[in-house]
């Protein structure tokens, strides 16, 4: 991999939470081995360089993404569940097809994460992956790929590839899905939470009644309920 190219796109300001938390929103795009990747990135008030920060990588939900839509994914869902938290939140938009797993967009997102390190002071034991959806898949992925990088995982809504449980090692994963998903059956997540457990990995597994694949707005709560076993593994 060659070290990438970072371009300043935009400052988008101030956003505070309903916490009176204030995060510093800025969108930019970077070039990993000729792959342009648009993101936003999320700063706390609270963040300085002379204290190691935590770091979450948010994995944007499918569609028809616009430049920098996982600004709006994280400003959506991560934030204001994980806001407490005080991260850094990184969220870049999908390069390469709509695909957080094949070979581009994958070295995209870690070159990213490496660019991410570089400018800021981060905490290597406190780095988190999550995702909604196709984001949940690339989730299951990167838990299984990069277990020196992430000390956690939280996939939503979203099932792991074929062959993925079988690699998944040295990474706790809590795993949120809606019972009434109509995209992933929840068996089959359930499926893949006993294998892995069967195997002696720890996976807390969050079973939501009543909320389907596309109610977005309610894993909010779910997520948020998910800080105190962060801090833990952090």
């Amino acid at each position: 991999m060659v070290a990438p190219c970072l371009i300043i796109i935009a400052s988008c300001g101030l956003v505070e939470s309903d916490m009176g938390e204030i995060y510093e929103d800025h969108s930019a795009q970077i070039v990993v081995d000729g792959t342009e990747i648009d993101y936003t990135i999320g700063i706390p008030n609270s963040y300085s360089d002379s204290v190691p920060a935590p770091l979450i990588l948010a994995l944007h939900y499918g569609g028809q993404p616009s430049r920098f839509y996982g600004g709006h994914f994280m400003n959506q869902l991560v934030k204001p569940a994980l806001k407490e938290l005080k991260a850094i939140i990184v969220a870049p938009t999908v390069p390469m097809g709509g695909n957080w797993t094949n070979d581009g967009s994958e070295d995209a997102v870690m070159g990213l994460m490496s660019e991410i390190r570089e400018q800021y002071n981060i905490d290597p034991e406190k780095i988190l992956v999550t995702g909604f959806s196709l984001g949940g898949i690339g989730t299951w992925e990167y838990a299984s790929k990069y277990p020196e990088v992430f000390a956690a995982a939280i996939p939503i809504s979203g099932m792991p590839s074929v062959g993925i449980v079988d690699t998944i090692s040295g990474i706790p994963l809590y795993v949120i899905h809606g019972k009434a998903d109509q995209i992933f059956p929840w068996r089959d997540v359930d499926a893949a939470v006993q294998q892995l457990q069967s195997r002696g990995l720890e996976v807390q597994f969050k079973l939501l009644e009543g909320i389907s694949h596309y109610d977005t707005g309610r894993f909010t709560g779910p997520l948020k309920d998910a800080v105190p076993w962060i801090r833990e593994k952090w």
